[in-house]
């Protein structure tokens, strides 16, 4: 058995060298921004991903090209490194049970854990979803101690499969591990890879989408997330879900303030909750019709819930999230410039 050290302490850092980070899906969205952080901050970087990435191998950041499914590319990308950020994850809304996603998501996190407890490795973070806790029927805020929303997420592979993978990092933090869980919100900003994690903002400067759905979400800028995951990393408690959220809004107001920044104008009907609370059938319906812009079943399922978080313990600890206008308006701008959508 591999020795532990306990929760609330962790082996300092050789100072004889630079540290090194192994960061798990440095190449995705969120990945890009925390690797620049990081090195930044004087670390050596390194990157477990599938495909080459040539703007990370511009920004110092060595890459090991692998699957964090397989456990020996795990071991093999770790050796040597004084910290690990597990990001590597794929984000769907699709409701159809892809087993590739709890493969990832689960196995994936199972082979970081062996990891961190085989190589001893003194500080270790995942990143989850603050939508393993906090979507609800209701405007409510969710926090730290908010129980998983089974009831919910069951039907949304993504969420299910981040909250399976979450446990098993929690019960490894029973073991002693020294795993801090970070929950951020809706990821919106600049530097979007594909442009596939703005599928709601793109719906809206489409212009397709002519009416709002009777929900609520919280967004929070990946630059901020990735400014903080370090902060976290070192004082966080192990075993806890922290929650990073910015401005938790209205879908009404979110896609007024998209259309307003783009300069087009807003939808102007808004889906009633009465319509949507009998059964499948009106989803379906409703999903199929021009002034949902073919919106996916799921979607609209997902919109007429509320997906609000309440961040107050990590902003103690020292997150800050800009405001939504600022990142809306860099995310605009981001997405014009790679040739996402055209004004």
């Amino acid at each position: 058995m591999t020795e532990q050290w306990p929760v609330t302490s962790r082996p300092p850092l050789d100072e004889g060298r630079p540290p090194v980070a192994l960061v798990t899906g440095g190449n995705g969205f969120l990945g890009r921004h925390l690797c620049a952080r990081l090195i930044e901050a004087g670390w050596q970087v390194r990157s477990l991903h599938r495909s080459p990435t040539p703007a990370l191998r511009e920004l110092g950041v060595e890459e090991r090209l692998g699957d964090v499914c397989d456990l020996e590319q795990v071991l093999s990308a770790g050796q040597g490194v004084d910290a690990v950020y597990h990001l590597a994850g794929r984000v769907t809304r699709s409701g159809e049970a892809l087993g590739d996603i709890y493969t990832l998501h689960i196995k994936g996190t199972r082979n970081v854990i062996s990891l961190v407890e085989t190589l001893k490795i003194p500080r270790a973070l995942y990143l989850s979803t603050s939508g393993v806790v906090g979507v609800h029927e209701r405007p409510v805020l969710a926090t730290e101690e908010s129980d998983y929303a089974w009831s919910l997420i069951r039907g949304w592979p993504y969420y299910e499969s981040k909250a399976f993978a979450e446990q098993e990092v929690i019960r490894a933090c029973e073991r002693g591990l020294p795993f801090i869980i970070a929950r951020p919100s809706l990821l919106v900003g600049p530097g979007d890879p594909t442009g596939g994690g703005h599928e709601d903002v793109l719906s809206v400067l489409s212009g397709e989408v002519r009416a709002a759905l009777p929900g609520g979400l919280s967004l929070v800028d990946p630059r901020d997330v990735a400014t903080f995951l370090p902060t976290l990393m070192e004082r966080g408690e192990p075993g806890v879900g922290y929650l990073l959220g910015g401005e938790n809004l209205t879908i009404r107001a979110f896609v007024n303030q998209v259309a307003s920044f783009a300069g087009l104008r807003p939808p102007l009907l808004d889906l009633p909750e009465a319509l949507m609370k009998h059964a499948s059938a009106p989803i379906k319906w409703i999903s199929k019709q021009k002034a949902f812009g073919g919106l996916a079943p799921e979607t609209i399922e997902m919109g007429r819930r509320f997906w609000y978080v309440d961040s107050s313990q990590a902003e103690a600890l020292g997150f800050v999230a800009r405001p939504t206008s600022e990142t809306l308006i860099d995310a605009l701008r981001d997405l014009e410039a790679r040739g996402f959508y055209t004004r």
